[in-house]
């Protein structure tokens, strides 16, 4: 867990989806605790601390981890995917226990139905009992939840899947065995459902979700100015989300501008994105796992003009949740939870409502004004905005500082490969965004490409590359 949030979080007190435990010996009730939690919005259980805040740490920390895995697995039926991960605030190391909403209500700990009131676990009355069955009831129901109709095994990445368990397994000690065959390792995160492979399923590791849904496609655009007169790149990308993360982000890397800093002690000015890398992360994650899947006029978008950046999705805040509520903790009731949990357990968001106010601070930090989002009957709009207009100089034809340093250092004439580009910028990029760099080049007339596939080749053209006037822009 980030330590800014943890620090959130001890500062906040026990609540509703807060516990503390000062000790793992002589507190029987972490696993009622947990319990509780994954019946409610979910939670987070923080061991190694007084009920006032006052922190205590754990010594053997690392050993008692198995010890609580293995303690709560054994308590809490239907099994649930719990964290347990050890951290280390103000020099004490803590056990922090993240429960996501449970997926499988009700959830029962030896034999007994817990739920959270207020800040006290209690066995559940026979109301609660009742509307914690008409919660499973609604979920099975959910569009994530339903079969994809046709989807076989080999219309999923297995190569994906595997390292999707692998890492789930080593960050979140989750009893999934990377090992297994594909829909074995589904069924245990609860993307199967009498043998069929969920919706969830296909957006999370299909090869191509679009064949299906084409409302799982991604459009990106960068427009000149701060309108949509005119564009100066415009994609549309499909794929599994995880591939869709990637791809995005450096999209996004490749068309936003760069600010540059001198310290008083150094001589060199330091370039950096004039937006911070963690809430571009952060905002494409969270539109691409809140967006309304179900709408086949749905969708999602990112858009980059001069002075600011627009992420939208087809998804909708929670009944009685407003715009101001994303900007403090708030509870984590996603649309697409089967969905949110894995990028949970794999570690591209945190489950624990907080990943907006992750956004604002990123911004605040980098000198930006906080975050806009905006709520109408289409979706959600979160907006990010420059302190100042910062404009890709026109000069560049949009280019970024990567693209431009690498057609400066190649004669006219010059030809290269995929490889020998790789090498000319191997400190900087992968293969995927070589790829696109690539285009990006041809298409601005740097290079000419003959022949295609692995065959293809690149010769750099007599075009001169042009100085960069004031501002610089730099890519992913």
């Amino acid at each position: 867990m980030d330590t800014t949030v943890l620090s959130q979080l001890l500062a906040q007190g026990e609540s509703e989806q807060v516990e503390f435990k000062s000790g793992v010996d002589k507190e029987p009730h972490i696993e009622e605790a947990a319990c509780a939690f994954l019946n409610a919005q979910g939670g987070t259980i923080v061991v190694g601390v007084k009920d006032d805040g006052h922190l205590v740490g754990l010594p053997g920390v690392e050993e008692k981890v198995p010890e609580v895995q293995r303690r709560l697995l054994a308590a809490i039926s239907p099994p649930a995917p719990l964290s347990v991960t050890v951290e280390n605030m103000q020099g004490k190391k803590l056990i922090v226990i993240d429960v996501p909403q449970g997926l499988e209500k009700p959830y029962v700990c030896k034999g007994k139905i817990m739920v959270r009131r207020g800040t006290d676990v209690v066995p559940a009355g026979a109301s609660e009992i009742s509307y914690l069955i008409g919660q499973r009831a609604h979920t099975e129901a959910r569009w994530e939840r339903l079969p994809a109709l046709g989807v076989e095994e080999d219309d999923l990445d297995a190569a994906l899947i595997r390292k999707v368990a692998e890492t789930i397994k080593e960050r979140r000690g989750y009893t999934t065995d990377p090992g297994k065959k594909p829909t074995k390792v589904l069924e245990r995160l609860g993307l199967v459902q009498a043998g069929l492979i969920t919706n969830a399923a296909l957006v999370l590791f299909g090869k191509n979700p679009a064949e299906w849904y084409p409302q799982t496609r991604v459009r990106a655009a960068r427009f000149r100015g701060d309108d949509r007169t005119e564009f100066v790149d415009n994609k549309v990308f499909e794929g599994s989300l995880f591939s869709l993360v990637e791809t995005l982000v450096s999209f996004v890397q490749s068309h936003i501008p760069l600010a540059s800093s001198l310290a008083p002690d150094e001589l060199q000015r330091r370039d950096r994105l004039a937006y911070p890398l963690a809430a571009i992360r952060e905002a494409i994650v969270n539109a691409l796992v809140h967006r309304d899947y179900s709408a086949f006029d749905g969708g999602m978008s990112v858009a980059v003009y001069d002075g600011r950046m627009e992420f939208w999705n087809s998804g909708s805040l929670p009944d009685e949740m407003t715009v101001e509520d994303l900007r403090t903790t708030h509870p984590s009731r996603p649309i697409n939870p089967d969905i949110a949990q894995v990028c949970f357990l794999y570690g591209l968001m945190e489950r624990w409502g907080i990943g907006t106010q992750r956004i604002i601070l990123a911004c605040v930090e980098s000198g930006l004004p906080e975050p806009d989002w905006k709520v109408d009957r289409n979706g959600v709009t979160l907006v990010l905005r420059l302190s100042e207009k910062v404009p890709l100089p026109t000069a560049t034809g949009g280019l970024n500082l990567r693209l431009l340093d690498g057609a400066r250092r190649l004669r006219p004439g010059h030809k290269l490969k995929l490889t020998d580009y790789l090498k000319l910028v191997a400190s900087e990029v992968k293969e995927r965004q070589a790829r696109i760099d690539l285009n990006h080049l041809t298409e601005a007339g740097y290079l000419q490409r003959i022949g295609a596939g692995p065959a293809t080749i690149y010769i750099r053209t007599g075009k001169s590359v042009p100085d960069l006037p004031g501002e610089r822009v730099q890519g992913g």
